[in-house]
């Protein structure tokens, strides 16, 4: 029988009715020890610095709490230990361009920079996408017609996700027209 605070004597649960209750005592004891840690460490705890472990990659180079951007410069990684092969007069990334959002493409072999690529601005293209795909599956559960009308609303979802805004169409020219300046001198 479930949800019954005791069971017959006959059954001969009673052992294993108390080691369970037993079991969520400590659970519950576990809980408040928690709790308690918690609220005294948000009060009089000592803060953490940018790397209290003395940890090896990258998220600990940043300082805690860190910036919306991480890192003014990207620095470079020349070793499997980011932060303890790192020189002290270790290099940064320079030249990336601060009106788009860019990243450094690098070298598979040996990391070293290939080119910079160039990011798609904010979209809710991909949240409507996400919720034309889930009215399509869950209404293929009652309904196989639901599939089309899935198919047919993610469909115009991808167009739009993938057309071109006129502000990438415009600076996508405009850096070509660079480049082709740049390969004639």
């Amino acid at each position: 029988p479930r949800r019954v605070y005791t069971y017959q004597p006959q059954m001969g649960w009673e052992t294993l009715n108390l080691l369970s209750t037993i079991g969520a005592g400590i659970l519950s004891i576990g809980m408040v020890v928690i709790l308690i840690n918690l609220l005294i460490s948000r009060r009089r705890g000592a803060l953490a610095g940018s790397n209290p472990w003395g940890a090896d990659s990258l998220e600990w180079a940043a300082p805690s709490p860190p910036p919306p951007y991480n890192f003014v410069y990207i620095p470079v990684v020349s070793g499997a230990n980011a932060l303890w092969d790192a020189s002290p007069d270790q290099s940064h990334v320079t030249g990336m361009s601060f009106e788009t959002r860019e990243i450094l493409i690098t070298k598979t072999l040996d990391a070293e920079p290939d080119h910079r690529e160039e990011l798609p601005e904010h979209s809710i293209w991909p949240f409507v996408l996400a919720l034309t795909a889930c009215l399509g599956l869950w209404g293929v559960i009652f309904y196989a017609w639901w599939f089309g009308v899935g198919f047919v609303l993610s469909g115009l979802a991808l167009i739009g996700w993938f057309w071109p805004k006129k502000e990438e169409v415009v600076r996508h020219l405009r850096r070509e027209q660079g480049e082709v300046a740049v390969r004639i001198s």
